[in-house]
């Protein structure tokens, strides 16, 4: 998983052209601080609707903070796009992303 990650971090600005550059970075960090730290030793293959929901539930609960120097109260974006992941996962439906990693 966290190579497909890499790949569509460095991928994905030629993909989406419109996209702004602080947009990319933003989504960079957090996908590296809170996803890759939880699926990121996983194949995509091995992911499972539960184990995206553990992943929620471990977001949610706080484990994949950052703590100490370097640590930013901010989180917005992923805590939603983590709330839209979840309920696409309730419809059965894939996640709002481009490479449906998560």
């Amino acid at each position: 998983m966290a190579q497909l990650v890499e790949r569509y971090l460095a991928d994905g600005p030629a993909d989406k052209p419109t996209k702004k550059a602080s947009t990319w970075e933003t989504d960079a960090c957090n996908i590296r601080r809170h996803v890759v730290p939880i699926l990121g030793s996983k194949s995509l293959s091995s992911v499972t609707t539960a184990g995206v929901q553990r992943f929620r539930r471990a977001f949610v609960d706080g484990k994949t903070r950052a703590e100490g120097k370097g640590a930013t109260k901010r989180g917005g974006c992923v805590r939603a796009r983590v709330q839209q992941t979840g309920a696409c996962l309730k419809r059965d439906k894939p996640p709002p992303c481009s490479v449906h990693a998560f």
